[in-house]
């Protein structure tokens, strides 16, 4: 993927909804990539959370 500028703090939370809106992803394609391990995240009250910094890991490649 290589290095993509992005604009939002490392403790920013995200959840699948939001990541799929701002990416133009279905919110499901997303959950599916925390359930696989493929985006990093926690599961809080049964739902998804995703930190700024994991989302930035996995948009520059997972470094």
């Amino acid at each position: 993927m290589g290095f993509l500028y992005v604009d939002f703090e490392d403790n920013e939370i995200f959840t699948p909804e939001k990541i799929a809106t701002m990416w133009g992803f279905h919110p499901e394609t997303v959950r599916s990539w925390c359930r696989t391990g493929k985006i990093k995240s926690h599961k809080w009250n049964g739902k998804y959370a995703i930190s700024g910094k994991d989302f930035k890991d996995y948009i520059n490649g997972g470094i």
